[in-house]
């Protein structure tokens, strides 16, 4: 019997080790879930979160985490923004 990938994702999540970085790849109907499923299992070990957004406006991540009972200590936002040529 596999592991269900939430499962296995909060499994892993809870055995890192102290200085890992992670990243966290998943399909775009799944984004928002994941994020902050993953985020609520890193806050529940105290872990201080950076959270890179290219999709959604600080604001919008606060709101979201307001209303999902998230935490807003010990987290950092970045925005990103890039140029690219086509």
């Amino acid at each position: 019997m596999s592991i269900p990938p939430r499962n296995k994702m909060k499994r892993e999540l809870l055995n890192l080790k102290e200085g890992n970085v992670i990243l966290i790849e998943t399909s775009s109907d799944n984004a928002l879930k994941t994020g902050i499923d993953s985020i609520k299992t890193m806050l529940s070990r105290k872990y201080t979160g950076i959270i890179l957004s290219a999709s959604r406006s600080c604001s919008n991540l606060l709101k979201l985490y307001k209303e999902n009972r998230i935490t807003q200590k010990k987290k950092l936002f970045c925005v990103l923004f890039a140029k690219i040529k086509v």
